[in-house]
C-alpha cells in the first residue's frame, strides 16, 4: 500500500474518540482449538492463512493490504478490505463493487509466513453493497474471492460476536516487521457498524494491515481490520465485524451459485512471478 491505509482516519478519530477512553485491563491469553501455546503463553495461529495480495488487471498489477483464507459454510474464500480498490492504494477513485470486479481479473496472493505458498483466483465475488469505510460505518468494507478446489489451511469464522472487554488479536505483519505478529487488544465497542479495540501495548506501524483478520481467543475471525490510530499514547484499531461481513459473503456465494468457477489451489510459487513489495 501507499503511505497510509487509513484515508479517513482523522474523521474516524473525531467521531469515535470517546469510545477509546477505558481503564487498563490484564489480558488473559489461552490456547484453544487451532492455537498452540508459546513460551510466553500467547496464542499463535496456524501458518499459511494470512497473505499479501496482488490484484492482476491483465495489463498491470496492484499490491496492497492483507488478506486471509476463511471457510464459509464449506466454501473457501479469500477475504480482504474493499477500500484497497481505491485511493488507499493509489487509484484515482474508490471503485464500486462492479468496477472492482472488472478491475481485478485475477488474484495472486503470497503467504506472509512462507513464500512457497501462493493462492490464486479469477473469481471475485460480487458484493453489491461493498464500499470503503467511513467515519460512521465500517460494515460494508469487504471484498472476497472464491477458492473452489482449495486444499490449504483456513481460519474459522466466529459464530458469536465479541463484546466490550473481550480479548482480540490482530494477526498481521505491521510495516517494518519481517514476520507475522499476534497483537493483543481489548474490545471497546461492537455494533452493526463497526468493531473497535484498543491495543494492549507496543508501538507498531499498521500501514499495510487493512484486510488482516482480527481473531478471538479461539482463533476465529471476528473482524476484518480496516484502520486505526493513536490517542494519549495508546494505539487503537477498528474493523468490519463478523456479524456484518459474514452475511454479505454468504449472500454473495449463494447468488453466485451455478456459475462456472475457475479452480484454484495453494501451489508452489512460479519462478517467473515477482514477489510483491511488503
Amino acid at each position: 500500500m501507499q503511505s497510509s491505509p487509513f484515508p479517513t482516519c482523522r474523521n474516524f478519530v473525531a467521531a469515535r474518540l470517546s469510545t477509546f477512553i477505558m481503564k487498563s485491563a490484564i489480558l488473559s491469553c489461552i490456547a484453544v482449538i487451532s492455537f498452540v501455546s508459546t513460551a510466553m503463553g500467547a496464542p499463535a495461529p496456524l501458518g499459511g492463512v494470512v497473505f499479501k495480495p496482488t490484484f492482476l488487471t491483465g495489463y498491470d498489477s496492484l499490491t496492497g493490504g492483507t488478506g486471509f483464507v476463511g471457510q464459509f459454510n464449506g466454501s473457501y474464500v479469500f477475504v480482504t478490505a474493499h477500500h484497497l480498490f481505491g485511493t488507499a492504494t493509489g487509484l484515482e477513485k474508490d471503485l464500486t463493487p462492479e468496477e472492482a470486479r472488472d478491475f481485478a481479473a485475477a488474484l495472486a496472493a503470497l503467504a506472509m509466513d512462507g513464500r512457497s505458498n501462493i493462492v490464486t483466483s479469477t473469481h471475485m465475488l460480487l458484493i453489491p453493497s461493498a464500499r470503503a469505510f467511513s467515519n460512521r460505518d465500517s460494515s460494508k468494507d469487504v471484498a472476497a474471492f472464491l477458492l473452489p478446489g482449495y486444499t490449504g489451511k483456513s481460519l474459522a469464522i466466529a459464530r458469536h460476536v465479541c463484546k466490550p472487554g473481550d480479548a482480540v488479536y490482530l494477526y498481521a505483519r505491521p510495516r517494518g516487521e519481517d514476520s507475522l505478529k499476534i497483537i493483543p487488544g481489548k474490545v471497546t465497542q461492537n455494533s452493526g457498524t463497526g468493531l473497535e479495540y484498543v491495543y494492549d501495548g507496543g508501538k507498531f506501524n499498521f500501514a499495510g494491515t487493512s484486510g488482516a483478520p482480527v481473531l478471538n481467543e479461539a482463533g476465529e475471525v471476528v473482524g476484518i481490520n480496516l484502520g486505526g490510530g493513536e490517542y494519549q499514547g495508546r494505539q487503537f484499531g477498528f474493523a468490519n465485524p463478523v456479524q456484518s461481513f459474514g452475511p454479505l459473503i454468504l449472500a454473495a456465494i449463494k447468488s453466485d451459485a451455478g456459475q462456472a468457477l475457475v479452480s484454484t489451489n495453494a501451489v508452489a510459487t512460479p519462478p517467473a512471478l515477482t514477489a510483491p513489495r511488503p
